[in-house]
């Protein structure tokens, strides 16, 4: 009878020292919060096995309002696995996630036990005032200029390869400074290539940033530092101003061959550039055609004229990167007109853009198709689809107009109100919704169509 009473027990401690090898087997130290858009490590060691043991390590991962897990597998290095996670989920407010290994002889070990224990939950924060995140989801490879290289001043290449999912880029903007000016207008951005040739630049230490902004946030992409010795430049101040009399102008051509992913990603690209002042009056024309140009894309051909007198007036014509607020309008393309006036000694600033964000891209049509719902045997309705071929949804043109006003010392204390008007024309697009629309824009794509069918809504 007391062997009986006995064995319960032995089993109970038998299980307890079972859970308990299984909590030594996996060591994680989780993070008190995670901060919205900054790349935090999730670090995970299990000291008990050897790259060889395992299979493969992953993380299941879910911000608060997703009903399913995401999930994302990590290189073992050693006995740890290191897991980059990146929330940009603006709703989101907290974040679960378990670690899970898969070894070679078929077992998995879960972190924590999910058969027993809930998942890790931790909150999302917003993140610390004057952080630039490291952009996660953007890789770069600077070609030039290489480290340790002393340049000639007015020899100067920035070439940057970027590698990223086209998906991640979304409405999105690069931009590019050099000593913390803006020189995006001047940097040739095309698919998967950054190049910028500063005109000229002031011998010593220089410094050029790659950024992505996106949902207002600022990315930092790539972080250059060179060194540049006296060459016939000039002083960095002078950068986009134009103080020569005679007007001067460069031509540049230039091809690409690129490789990502065993796909060719050649571009051949040509730029000019016009420039010349009389007294305090400056101009500047230019221009970038490259062979990416598409009409499914937003454009890669960019044209400027720019105007000054003095530093009171500005206006430019064309493709533009005015920078009104960081909180709405900065660094985005606009190809419009886009002028600025500044007087009392830079304590008064009046800015207007109007133009165009995004221009229209036609839908792409595919074939119209049908599917015969049965029920039961007998056809109870018809769903009719009309397809896109070759990613083909289209877009509406984004046109803008607004404008900014400023009072104050931008390095001390500024009042400013600006405001915008940014709406899709929904008239830059022709878009089937029924089968009407479908006979007046494109009704070859009926053809397909049964003799007895009328179709009168196509989902």
């Amino acid at each position: 009878m007391g062997g009986f009473y006995r064995l319960p027990v032995v089993i109970v401690l038998l299980l307890c020292l079972h859970q308990s090898v299984l909590g030594q087997e996996v060591r994680h130290q989780a993070p008190v919060f995670i901060e919205r858009g900054i790349i935090t490590p999730l670090v995970f060691d299990f000291p008990a096995y050897a790259d060889g043991d395992i299979l493969e390590a992953i993380l299941f991962y879910r911000s608060e309002g997703r009903s399913s897990y995401r999930q994302t597998e990590a290189r073992v290095n050693g006995s740890r696995a290191e897991f980059p996670l990146l929330i940009e989920n603006e709703e989101a407010m907290s974040l679960e996630y378990y670690f899970m290994l898969r070894l070679v002889n078929g077992r998995q070990v879960s972190y924590p036990d999910i058969l027993d224990e809930p998942p890790i939950r931790i909150d999302i924060v917003e993140p610390r005032d004057g952080v630039t995140p490291e952009a996660g989801f953007i890789d770069a490879a600077v070609v030039s200029p290489s480290a340790g290289v002393v340049y000639s001043s007015d020899d100067v290449l920035v070439a940057v390869a970027l590698f990223y999912d086209e998906e991640d880029l979304e409405d999105g903007q690069f931009i590019v400074r050099l000593n913390n000016i803006d020189v995006t207008a001047e940097t040739e951005i095309t698919p998967y290539m950054i190049k910028y040739k500063p005109p000229r630049v002031s011998a010593g230490e220089q410094n050029i940033e790659i950024l992505f902004v996106r949902n207002g946030r600022t990315y930092r992409i790539s972080e250059i530092g060179f060194r540049t010795a006296e060459g016939g430049g000039m002083m960095l101040a002078d950068v986009g101003s134009f103080r020569r009399v005679a007007p001067s102008g460069e031509i540049e051509l230039g091809a690409r061959n690129q490789v990502i992913s065993a796909q060719n990603n050649d571009a051949l690209t040509g730029r000019a550039r016009v420039s010349g002042s009389e007294g305090l009056f400056s101009y500047s024309l230019s221009g970038l055609l490259t062979s990416q140009e598409s009409s499914r894309l937003q454009p890669q051909n960019r044209f400027n004229a720019d105007f000054r007198y003095s530093d009171w007036v500005e206006l430019s014509l064309g493709d533009s990167y005015p920078t009104i607020s960081n909180l709405s309008v900065t660094g985005r393309r606009v190809r419009g007109i886009h002028s600025k006036i500044i007087l009392l000694d830079e304590r008064f600033e009046m800015q207007f853009v109007l133009g165009q964000l995004n221009r229209q891209i036609r839908n792409n049509y595919g074939n119209l198709i049908f599917n015969d719902i049965e029920i039961n045997g007998n056809v109870a309705d018809t769903d009719y689809v009309l397809t896109f071929e070759d990613g083909g949804r289209g877009t509406f043109r984004q046109n803008m107009v607004g404008g900014r006003i400023a009072v104050g010392n931008r390095d001390r204390f500024q009042f400013s109100v600006h405001g915008f008007k940014i709406q899709d024309d929904t008239t830059s697009l022709n878009v089937i919704s029924n089968y009407n629309d479908l006979l007046v824009i494109n009704p070859g794509l009926a053809d397909a169509l049964r003799e007895d069918c009328r179709c009168y809504v196509i989902r």
